[in-house]
């Protein structure tokens, strides 16, 4: 279990806007952050552009 108080701030999964970049700035706001990966859809994994 996760001890909650242990971060500043948390920030959810958001589908389109918690990418890596989102991440890094937050990791910027503050050093004691709690952050979570990207939604992805299993789908889009699974079937999605390989290029992207």
């Amino acid at each position: 279990m996760l001890d909650k108080t242990a971060y500043k701030f948390s920030v959810a999964p958001m589908m389109d806007w918690t990418d890596r970049h989102c991440r890094a700035f937050h990791r910027v706001l503050s050093k004691r952050a709690l952050l979570w990966t990207e939604m992805v859809i299993a789908d889009a994994v699974i079937h999605g552009d390989r290029d992207r």
